[in-house]
């Protein structure tokens, strides 16, 4: 089966959406499906901040990968990526024979291009549904007209993939489709990759990480959505209790903020931020860790973070804010801790209960990894959607025979 997925985000930006869009392609190509990959330009959006070029085609893990021309984050972005991707999109489809899109969103200006390139081409589109739109750090027209996006696009899907089955009742009211069409495929994790290793002397060295004192671990988009601010916010409450160092691993437009801050509230010296780094190299650097940390702040619509399945992969134990999704895999004092959201003192005093507790903090730790093996696992789920995908190509086939 050949396969067109389309998204927002790819490397060497790093985020959620990022793994979801790669570990899906990834696992499809070892599933012997042929995968081509269109996706935007990373340094087009205004909160990626990456100095590195990129090319515009690759290949990566068997994966074809083609990004857009550069149009800079201004207006003039929101305005041709619509139709520059569907052209792009419309362009691999004839070349190489494609049998179905698989439309990652949110953003669902991917959605729209999507929906463009299958009116034109007549095949068929899934999406994929990260996570529903709206955050507060979007204005009213922003959240609004995202949407009507949604709704638009969702509605004329063939079949929708969702992360989080918390959502569905969400997206069924929103969008008044059948629940029927909606499958959930939870993100998940590489336990190959991410599992717990000894702890490498090399990368505290290379980050300049203390080795004589607890860490603190974060990895994510530093974005004001993932709600690192809030961790930043709870140093100096967990510093009143123990000397600890925290580690925080991303790239984005909170960075300069954060840092400020840090000196702000005189914590500098007991933060290390890494900035963005290889995806290879991320479980070397959370299994530094003593304890870590998810931020996310209140959302109306649940989340599935892969950095938290990430942490627990590594067999950590993790403090995670007791957002919406969040309980589908922390099972609080099972496999990890449950805090208010933006709360920093509720986040300090997870943190320092682990930090006093070295069997509690143990024992979370193996039941996390456990956990995570048995119902997060990359190559069952996308298995999944291989069936999924082949089953509507399969209709689709049946219609015109």
């Amino acid at each position: 089966m050949k396969i067109l997925q389309m998204a927002r985000w790819f490397f060497p930006h790093q985020g959620g959406g990022t793994i979801r869009t790669y570990q899906t392609a990834k696992n499809l190509v070892k599933l012997g499906n042929e995968v081509h990959l269109l996706v935007h330009h990373p340094k087009s959006t205004p909160h990626v901040t990456l100095e590195e070029e990129v090319k515009k085609y690759e290949e990566v893990d068997g994966i074809h990968v083609y990004r857009l021309p550069y149009i800079g984050p201004n207006y003039l972005y929101y305005s041709i990526v619509i139709p520059l991707m569907a052209f792009y999109a419309i362009r691999i489809i004839m070349k190489n024979k494609i049998d179905v899109i698989l439309s990652h969103n949110p953003p669902y200006l991917v959605g729209m291009a999507s929906w463009i390139a299958s009116r034109v081409t007549g095949v068929p589109m899934i999406i994929n549904v990260h996570d529903l739109w709206g955050a507060s750090h979007y204005s009213k027209f922003e959240l609004k007209f995202g949407l009507v996006l949604e709704k638009f696009c969702c509605k004329r899907a063939k079949k929708i993939i969702i992360a989080s089955k918390e959502n569905i009742d969400i997206l069924f009211e929103r969008v008044k489709i059948s629940k029927e069409g909606i499958t959930v495929i939870p993100n998940s994790v590489d336990t190959d990759e991410f599992k717990p290793m000894s702890k490498d002397l090399r990368i505290m060295n290379k980050y300049d990480i203390p080795s004589n004192k607890p860490i603190i671990f974060f990895v994510g988009n530093l974005a004001p959505w993932i709600g690192i601010k809030y961790l930043i916010e709870a140093v100096p409450y967990i510093l009143k209790k123990h000397i600890v160092h925290v580690v925080v691993v991303g790239g984005g437009i909170e960075l300069p903020k954060l840092k400020t801050r840090s000196k702000e509230l005189k914590i500098d010296k007991n933060i290390t931020f890494t900035g963005v780094v290889p995806y290879n190299t991320l479980p070397k650097l959370m299994n530094l860790a003593d304890v870590c940390v998810s931020t996310f702040p209140n959302r109306s619509a649940g989340m599935s973070p892969h950095n938290c399945k990430e942490y627990m992969a590594c067999g950590k134990a993790v403090v995670a804010t007791d957002a919406i999704g969040f309980r589908e895999f922390v099972i609080d004092g099972e496999t990890g801790i449950l805090v208010l959201p933006e709360d920093p003192a509720a986040m300090a005093d997870g943190v320092i209960k682990l930090l006093e507790n070295d069997e509690l903090r143990t024992e979370l730790g193996i039941n996390a990894r456990k956990f995570v093996e048995k119902h997060f696992n990359w190559e069952k789920n996308i298995g999944i959607l291989d069936k999924l995908l082949k089953g509507e190509l399969n209709s689709k086939r049946r219609c015109f025979s």
